[in-house]
């Protein structure tokens, strides 16, 4: 038995949604990035693996996949058959309930193909998405380590600009929350809808939530409301800017504050 790309590309691309979509749903293009392969193709695998079951999609901006049920309860002989068909070594017909071989009876050889396709299907059933998305997550942080100790040189050039453009874009979007040593005292949110995730983990928090409320927008979610259009660039720069000034501004007085001398007052 050989697996075509569509087994093998498939697989890779079940892990990177197991690994990606615990929290919201993951995009073709993210993983066809991410996986380097072709996004086109990917839709193909994904129409099998989602009538197989195996993965469910979602609609509208926020849209995307994720699996249909755990990774516990996913094998990778479900994958594979979902997508090449039933596994063998060798495709005899006196293995097949129908029938179909006039020697079946009397040929010994069915014998050596039972065992051979028997020990691959168990092979293959016996391992779960989530040992791979395990070794997966295991993976990544041998990765950072290898970086950080300067053996990051050492790995292929096409595995290198993948992972510095994945790591590039990581920074350019949760790259603050390193620093930080504390919970944030207010998150401030452009458009509420879009970025519900966040909206949703900062009410779990309690952190205060500013938000510019458009009229497709629910206001009774946001502490403190904007109302504005989130989808003109102007308003949204206007009112980033005199937020950001804002927070500069409450910043300032309070290093002052802090640098102000106690004055001592005689008795």
């Amino acid at each position: 038995m050989k697996l075509s790309t569509k087994g093998r590309y498939g697989l890779r691309a079940m892990v990177d949604l197991a690994v990606y979509s615990e929290k919201e749903s993951v995009s073709i293009s993210c993983i066809a990035q991410r996986e380097n392969i072709s996004e086109s193709y990917l839709e193909q695998l994904a129409g099998k693996l989602k009538k197989a079951g195996l993965i469910k999609s979602t609609r509208g901006a926020q849209g995307g996949y994720r699996l249909a049920k755990p990774a516990a309860e996913i094998s990778v002989g479900d994958i594979l058959r979902a997508l090449e068909g039933e596994l063998g070594a060798v495709d005899c017909q006196g293995l097949k309930p129908e029938g179909g071989c006039e020697s079946s009876d009397f040929c010994v050889t069915k014998l050596v193909w039972q065992r051979i396709n028997d020990s691959i299907a168990k092979a293959v059933d016996e391992i779960t998405l989530e040992e791979l998305m395990a070794e997966a997550k295991k993976s990544q942080e041998r990765k950072r380590e290898m970086e950080q100790s300067g053996q990051f040189d050492l790995l292929p050039k096409k595995e290198v600009i993948q992972l510095k453009a994945e790591r590039e874009k990581l920074e350019q979007n949760i790259g603050g929350i390193r620093e930080m040593k504390k919970l944030p005292g207010a998150l401030f949110v452009v458009d509420p809808r879009k970025e519900h995730i966040a909206v949703t983990e900062a009410r779990i928090l309690n952190i205060p939530i500013v938000a510019i409320v458009d009229t497709n927008c629910d206001p009774d979610e946001i502490d403190y409301v904007i109302p504005g259009n989130d989808d003109a660039i102007r308003a949204v720069k206007l009112i980033a800017g005199k937020m950001a000034d804002a927070v500069l501004e409450g910043k300032q007085g309070e290093q002052s504050a802090e640098e102000a001398p106690v004055e001592k007052t005689e008795a």
